[in-house]
């Protein structure tokens, strides 16, 4: 997908020591992506079972290395954050697939769209997340380099639980972020979370 000049995007994350892991290297390489991963010896490379009937997919995760990220060992080291301080524009989504989880509907917004309000055990049953969840410090070092250095800084909410759950260190995020990313159940989700049903408020693109 990326064309020449090849390598022009760089991604960070966490794989074991594995065949996911060389899979996941060998893949990577392949798309000319610049993928440099913390390695470790913890838990396995996370892996994702999609069922597909039809139209309709239903997605298993076991997120595994994702929860193992560490800040110190991998985003903190020289040679790594060298790549971080040439890059203009930053992307951070949560890696966010729960495997049983459980929702039930609250308040509905004025379109008849209800939101998706998640158990706190149900989503504590599986792994949650990736640098949100795991480490949120790397969130904020990269926001505040960029914010600092005028780059571009963008965000995806990619769940509706993380508005939930992770209020507190995504708002600590969001003052940095340029762009923000997120479907109208997330954004919904968000806003329904930050407003505490006082008021509905969504901008859908």
């Amino acid at each position: 997908m990326i064309q020449k000049p090849h390598k022009a995007a760089t991604f960070f994350g966490c794989i074991g020591t594995d065949k996911f892991g060389e899979i996941l290297k060998r893949k990577t390489a392949e798309a000319h992506v610049d993928a440099h991963y913390y390695e470790q010896n913890e838990q396995p490379t996370g892996t994702c079972a999609a069922c597909i009937t039809g139209g309709n997919r239903s997605l298993v995760a076991n997120l595994a290395a994702a929860n193992c990220y560490k800040k110190e060992k991998h985003l903190d080291m020289e040679k790594n954050w060298m790549l971080v301080e040439k890059a203009r524009v930053y992307y951070i989504a949560w890696n966010t697939l729960l495997e049983h989880l459980h929702s039930q509907s609250s308040c509905s917004s004025p379109g008849g769209n209800s939101s998706a309000i998640f158990h706190k055990e149900n989503v504590e049953q599986e792994p949650n997340g990736f640098f949100l969840t795991v480490s949120p410090e790397s969130v904020l070092k990269v926001a505040q380099h960029a914010s600092a250095n005028n780059r571009i800084f963008t965000l995806n909410l990619s769940a509706p639980f993380i508005s939930q759950f992770y209020k507190e260190p995504l708002m600590k995020i969001m003052p940095y972020v340029d762009i923000l990313f997120g479907n109208e159940t997330v954004s919904y989700s968000f806003s329904f979370f930050l407003s505490a049903c006082a008021f509905w408020f969504l901008v859908c693109v």
